[in-house]
């Protein structure tokens, strides 16, 4: 116990981080480490991000919250906005490359409509609502193709500006756009309650700046949060329901707190002892490895029943449950050392907790409890073990109905087991609230949003190549979005056109809008401007410059379009994030079409890798599970002979079986999770079998440890099996089938007189 404490303070002095995100624990990854880096580089910069929508049916009370929450973002440090001032993300910053920047259909216009129908759009504009304005108006963007330019960059198409906010309609008001990131963090549970309380004071003082103003967000900070409080909540309620049951359930049995106070030294030395070793071998620990190690309670707690339901001196209980002790704990630990050979950390660690966690509280059974003083003053109630003689002594059935019982438990499982599907769908592993979710998508309606882990990646051999194959792929994605295969698109070839296209755009701006009488001349024209008025402009349009990469990065450091370009060790690279993606073949034929084109393109979604390594997970977990069989097996084969051990596998397997059979039948799917759950089962099942079977004397005493391991087993896992949590109910759900019908076999055949092997 002090090593462990020792070892604990140690990683506490190294800073070990907890790992909580489930992809973590099972990603996949691509052949291209210097890929993976830069997607999980974006992926990790939009988990901190947070999408504020601020909705006003009046744009003076917009403008009074958006000046509001400038002031109050000005006046912390947590929450910061990602929008660079208006001087560089809108128009203005883009003046000095005007006469280059044009979009797909203002280019197109330009070489198909007459200089006179230009002037008369001119001519349009100047008389409409902005005529007078900067920014957007005639007076700085004569043609408006600046402007164009512009607002085609946001996702969500055409954006106006309040003190330089972008601005989108829908629902019938305005909505301030309101990209956040915070310094804390976006998924780690800590830093996604410290984001939350700023994101609610936040909205808590737009609420009494502007009146009637509504505010809708997108956060995964907010959903790790109330995933968070909600699993927080649980497991409170679980672990307080549960250990008050124990309590009263070993008050009840005993008449006195000690065997609950030595029980829980037992557990908690092994507890204590496992996540020492986890934290001293591996950098970080991973919830999965906690949380699963914690439930190895559930065996740990069956060594120090036997031992406190014993008869005689310290001596003689030892050698009463030594054997039967020893040889589950063996065949376990075994069993649990199999998952070493994953390639994953997380159930690594899983294995390094188990093996260590149940080797402690069997040493301590053995090095400690077992010489506790007068350990033989506390007995067993006389109603537990008249309960017990009834259940292994009353009346008997015919032995061919429990044949037939046992047969028709079989065929269950096996039809079952023929209906059992994988499932690896790593987002119905979370638990997320349905009023998030509905307040997302609305979000995601109003300004279009994308996956953090859905993308295309287009690679080239220098820039300027990258350059024109995103303008080439570009009009396939807008045609995609347009049949509704996509609803967002974010790319860099919509804020940085190639060296050849601002070329192409400036000589068409040249012929048709300011060549000596062309648009510009038939314009001044009409309004009977004075030449000085023609020659700046003119001359403003000349003195234009492309917009290169270095400024290009300057302009959108802080807008949806940073970072995903990139140059990579060879040549270079783009990212083209997508949202919505409803037709996933029609997209990978779109993505066929460009290679054979010559592009150099891909579909990458991260959390379909996440998912495979979640399936490469089961795979794994289920080898173990029969690897833990197979050795299980031997074991109990050395100890008993192949007869004999035949009968004591057969509540293991009927429970593992009937379990997954059950599971087949009511489509539930077949997870890593619930494999975790089935290797506990396994333990405890070969545990209550070997129990029974090296029980020569007092199989009544023997009989109460097992209730008792299996009452406790039922009141915590039965619990979380009602958890919101779906992972934490399939793993619930399952431990309380699998132990349920890993008694009823063992006392069966108890009962019937098969476990008695010697």
């Amino acid at each position: 116990m002090s090593v462990a404490a020792g070892l604990l303070v140690v990683a506490g002095h190294r800073g070990l981080a907890l790992e909580t995100d489930i992809r973590a624990a099972f990603g996949g990854s691509t052949a291209d480490s210097e890929l993976d880096a830069w997607v999980d580089d974006i992926v990790e910069a939009s988990l901190d991000q947070t999408l504020l929508l601020i909705g006003h049916p009046r744009r003076d009370g917009l403008r009074q919250a958006i000046q509001a929450a400038d002031r109050w973002l000005a006046s912390q440090a947590l929450l910061q906005p990602m929008q660079p001032p208006a001087a560089l993300w809108a128009d203005p910053a883009l003046r000095p490359h005007a006469g280059h920047l044009l979009t797909t259909a203002d280019l197109a216009d330009l070489r198909q409509q007459s200089a006179d129908a230009w002037a008369d759009r001119a001519l349009r504009r100047l008389h409409g609502p902005t005529g007078g304005l900067g920014g957007y108006g005639v007076a700085e963007d004569l043609f408006g193709t600046l402007g164009r330019f512009a607002a085609s960059r946001w996702p969500a198409g055409d954006v106006d500006w309040i003190d330089g906010l972008p601005v989108v309609r829908g629902d019938g008001r305005d909505w301030g756009v309101l990209r956040l990131r915070s310094s804390a963090g976006g998924f780690g549970l800590a830093a996604a309650a410290t984001t939350v309380d700023a994101l609610d004071a936040l909205k808590a003082t737009l609420a009494v700046a502007a009146p009637g103003v509504q505010l809708l967000e997108l956060s995964v900070s907010r959903h790790a949060d109330t995933a968070a409080q909600r699993s927080q909540s649980e497991m409170r309620r679980i672990g307080t329901v549960s250990l008050l049951a124990i309590g009263v359930l070993l008050g009840w049995l005993f008449l006195h707190p000690a065997p609950l106070l030595l029980t829980a030294l037992s557990v908690g030395s092994g507890l204590l002892l496992g996540l020492a070793a986890v934290v001293t071998v591996f950098d970080t620990l991973h919830l999965i490895a906690l949380v699963f190690g914690a439930t190895l309670i559930g065996v740990a707690v069956d060594y120090a029943f036997h031992l406190l339901l014993a008869q005689g001196d310290a001596r003689a209980r030892v050698r009463a449950i030594r054997p039967g002790v020893t040889l589950g704990w063996a065949t376990t630990c075994i069993a649990f050392a199999g998952l070493l050979l994953a390639p994953f950390q997380s159930l690594q660690q899983v294995a390094v907790f188990s093996v260590v966690g149940l080797s402690g509280a069997y040493v301590t059974v053995f090095a400690l409890l077992a010489y506790w003083p007068r350990l033989d003053r506390w007995q067993p109630r006389p109603a537990a073990m008249r309960l017990a003689d009834w259940l292994l002594t009353g009346r008997r059935s015919k032995p061919r109905w429990g044949l037939l019982l046992g047969t028709l438990a079989a065929a269950v499982a096996m039809t079952g087991l023929l209906r059992l599907a994988p499932n690896d769908d790593l987002r119905a592993m979370y638990y997320s609230a349905p009023a998030l979710l509905a307040e997302a998508g609305r979000v995601q309606a109003l300004v279009g949003g994308v996956e953090a882990s859905q993308m295309l990646v287009l690679r080239a051999d220098d820039q300027e190549s990258l350059l024109r194959a995103l303008e080439q792929v570009g009009p396939a994605l807008d045609r995609l979005r347009g049949d509704g295969v996509v609803t967002t698109v974010i790319q860099a070839g919509r804020s940085l056109p190639s060296l050849g296209r601002q070329q192409a755009s400036h000589a068409a701006m040249a012929a048709t809008l300011y060549a000596p009488g062309a648009a510009l001349d038939r314009l001044a024209a009409r309004l009977q401007a004075p030449s000085q008025w023609v020659d700046a402009r003119r001359a403003a349009f000349h003195a234009s410059r492309p917009l290169t990469f270095e400024r290009w990065q300057t302009l959108t450091a802080a807008t949806p379009h940073a970072g995903l370009i990139r140059p990579l060790d060879q040549g270079w690279g783009a990212l083209l994030r997508l949202g919505g993606v409803s037709d996933l073949p029609r997209l990978q034929q779109m993505v066929n079409r460009q290679r054979k084109a010559g592009l150099d393109l891909q579909w990458l979604d991260t959390v379909a890798q996440a998912e495979a390594g979640l399936a490469a997970a089961r795979r794994d977990a289920t080898r173990v599970l029969l690897f833990a069989a197979v050795v299980a097996g031997l074991i109990v084969v050395l100890r008993y002979g192949l007869l004999r051990a035949a009968v004591v596998a057969v509540p293991p397997g009927l429970a593992v079986a009937v379990t997954l059979g059950l599971c087949g039948w009511a489509q539930a799917g077949f997870s890593v999770f619930r494999l975790f759950a089935l290797l506990l089962v396994l333990g405890l099942a070969i545990d209550y079998a070997v129990f029974a079977a090296e029980t020569v004397r007092d199989r009544q005493r023997t009989l109460v440890a097992i209730v008792l391991s299996m009452l406790t087993t039922l009141l915590a896992f039965g619990l979380l099996g009602l958890s919101a949590t779906p992972a934490l109910a399939e793993f619930g759900a399952t431990v309380v089938c699998g132990v349920v019908v890993a008694f009823v076999s063992t006392l069966g055949l108890w009962r019937a007189g098969w476990l008695r092997v010697r």
